[in-house]
């Protein structure tokens, strides 16, 4: 609208309508001009508001593939964590037995003295198990014998270890990785949509602008050839006025003369009459 003013050729239009024509014009440049500002705000507030929801969209996938990231972070360290005490777990065992063993060799390479002090320490042991055996004998009480239970002896207690959660395989690990790798690449593929979709709604605003800006000034060319007819038809009208006023103004001056003239004429005759 603005470069449609700006062109010499419409200015000089322009100056050559009269006054009130003029003002008209104007007056319905101005409306075009509210109208086309109005139309530009809709627009700015329909991509403000597209943006924001792309943005809170864009927020929420964000938040989610960060959950999902730190949740295999957790498992990666949960599976780093059970290796090493599975590791340490399964070290121990073998120092265990490695330290058994090598007790026991260290015993039989002790001294002799060494040696029978053991023995009699072992021989003084099982004389107490029989005497405590003969002391639970039928003769001496009146209940049932009963055999002792004897329970086995582990080399590692039940509750001297938790029990060990369950170790994430290697290959659950990695499946669980792809799947994040995937949604991450569908992420990036569904933003790049949304990207090519905003480009498509961007081009399609500027061509509906362009559009509507070409109509605006096809209206203001419209309300200014209207303009200007009217001005020559009102010109043409006030041409007709003025003429026909001033072949009135001649009319009335001709009836005046000859009024002029008819009054003039009887004196001469009465004149002429006395000098006879």
């Amino acid at each position: 609208m603005e470069e449609l003013l700006k062109n010499p050729d419409i200015q000089g239009k322009i100056k050559r309508l009269s006054p009130h024509v003029r003002k008209a014009f104007v007056e319905s440049l101005l409306d075009l001009f509210e109208q086309e500002t109005e139309d530009m705000i809709d627009a700015i507030e329909e991509s403000r508001m597209e943006l924001r929801g792309t943005m809170l969209d864009f927020e929420d996938e964000t938040e989610q593939l960060r959950a999902e990231s730190r949740m295999l972070e957790q498992r990666r360290m949960d599976y780093e964590r059970n290796s090493v005490n599975k590791y340490l777990d399964e070290k121990g065992r073998k120092s265990r037995s490695s330290r058994n063993s090598s007790r026991i060799s260290f015993i039989d390479e002790r001294s002799d003295e060494n040696k029978a002090s053991v023995k009699d320490y072992m021989k003084r042991k099982e004389q107490s198990r029989l005497q405590f055996n003969e002391s639970r004998s039928p003769s001496s009480l009146s209940v049932p014998s009963m055999a002792p239970v004897e329970r086995p002896i582990s080399s590692q207690s039940s509750r001297s270890l938790p029990t060990p959660s369950p170790i994430m395989s290697k290959k659950a690990l990695q499946a669980e990785t792809d799947a994040i790798m995937q949604n991450l690449s569908t992420a990036d593929n569904k933003l790049a949509t949304e990207r090519y979709r905003q480009t498509e709604l961007l081009e399609e605003r500027k061509a509906r602008r362009k559009e509507t800006h070409k109509s605006r000034e096809e209206q203001a060319l419209e309300l200014l050839e209207k303009a200007l007819m009217m001005d020559k038809q009102l010109t043409a009208k006030k041409e007709a006025q003025e003429r026909r006023l001033k072949e009135r103004l001649e009319e009335m001056k001709r009836k005046k003369e000859r009024t002029m003239c008819e009054s003039v004429e009887p004196s001469d005759r009465l004149q002429d009459f006395e000098r006879f």
